[in-house]
C-alpha cells in the first residue's frame, strides 16, 4: 500500500483547489500501473543485458580453461602412450569418457534451462487465467443490481475456488470433487446462476432489497427471499421478467 503524503500545490487566485493525491487509488488505476511498469521494465532492461554480458563473459572464459587443461591432458597422454605407459585403447576409453561427460553437462544445463521456462510460461499462463476468470465473473457480479460493489476482492478469492478455464478458454465451475457443477435446469453453472445463488450463502454480498420486511401495499405482498427472486429472473423470458419488476415495483411481489 502507498503511504499517503502531503503534497503543496500552487492554486492562483479564483481557481479550484486541487484535491491532494490519493496514492491509494493510484494502485488501482489500470493507467498508472502501466506508466509504473513501463518506467520499472526501463530501469531494469539494461541490468538485464547487463548479467547476460557477464555470464556470456564467464561461460567463455570456463571454455578456454577447459580447453587449456585439455590440450595439457592430451600432451601427457602422448608421452605417456609412447613411454609405454598407456596403450590405445585406454586412450580411446579415456577420451570418450571425456567428450560423453562434457555432453552429458551441456544435455544437463539445457533440459535446466527449457525446465525454467516452462516453469515461468506456465506461471504466466495461469496468472492470465486467474485475471480472465476475475475479470469474467466481476463483470457478471457488478450488473447484478443486489450486489454490493464493496464485496467485489472478498468475491473473486471465493471465485478462484470454483471457476476454471477450459481449454476452449470457456469459465467452467466445478465442485469439491473437480466435477463440472450443474445448475438447476440440468446444465453446467453459468456464472449468474452462482452469483445468485451466493445471496444465501454470501448474504452479506448483496445489499438490502427495497422494501425488504413489509408485505408490500396493504400487506397483501408475496413475499420471496433474494435467492428465490434471482432464480425467478434467471430464468424468465423478457417478458415475465418485465412483469415480475413490474409486480415488485406495485408492491405485489416484496423481497425479503
Amino acid at each position: 500500500m502507498f503511504q499517503a503524503s502531503k503534497l503543496v500545490s500552487l492554486i492562483r487566485f479564483g481557481e479550484d483547489e486541487v484535491p491532494p493525491l490519493d496514492f491509494n487509488a493510484l494502485q488501482e488505476n489500470p493507467a498508472f500501473l502501466d506508466f509504473l511498469k513501463a518506467h520499472v521494465e526501463k530501469e531494469v532492461t539494461p541490468l538485464k543485458s547487463k548479467n547476460a554480458d557477464l555470464l556470456n563473459e564467464k561461460k567463455t572464459l570456463a571454455e578456454r580453461m577447459k580447453a587449456f587443461e585439455s590440450g595439457i591432458q592430451e600432451k601427457d597422454d602422448l608421452e605417456a602412450m609412447k613411454a609405454g605407459r598407456l596403450d590405445l585403447q585406454t586412450l580411446l576409453d579415456k577420451r570418450i569418457n571425456a567428450n560423453s561427460a562434457t555432453w552429458q553437462e551441456k544435455l544437463a544445463a539445457e533440459q535446466a534451462e527449457k525446465e525454467d521456462l516452462r516453469k515461468a510460461v506456465d506461471g504466466e499462463r495461469l496468472k492470465l487465467k486467474q485475471f480472465q476468470i476475475k475479470q469474467s465473473i466481476g463483470q457478471v457480479a457488478l450488473k447484478n443490481e443486489f450486489f454490493h460493489p464493496s464485496a467485489l476482492d472478498d468475491l473473486m478469492s471465493v471465485a478462484g475456488n470454483t471457476w476454471q478455464l477450459n481449454d476452449a478458454g470457456e469459465l467452467v465451475a466445478r465442485d469439491s470433487s473437480g466435477n463440472v457443477a450443474i445448475g438447476k435446469n440440468g446444465r453446467p453453472l453459468t456464472p449468474d446462476e452462482w452469483i445468485a445463488g451466493l445471496t444465501a450463502t454470501k448474504p452479506h454480498y448483496f445489499k438490502q432489497m427495497p422494501g425488504s420486511g413489509s408485505r408490500g401495499v396493504n400487506g397483501t405482498g408475496k413475499a420471496v427471499s433474494t435467492a428465490e427472486w434471482q432464480r425467478t429472473l434467471l430464468t424468465a423470458t423478457a417478458d415475465e421478467k418485465k412483469a415480475l419488476l413490474a409486480k415488485r415495483a406495485s408492491g405485489e411481489i416484496v423481497i425479503n
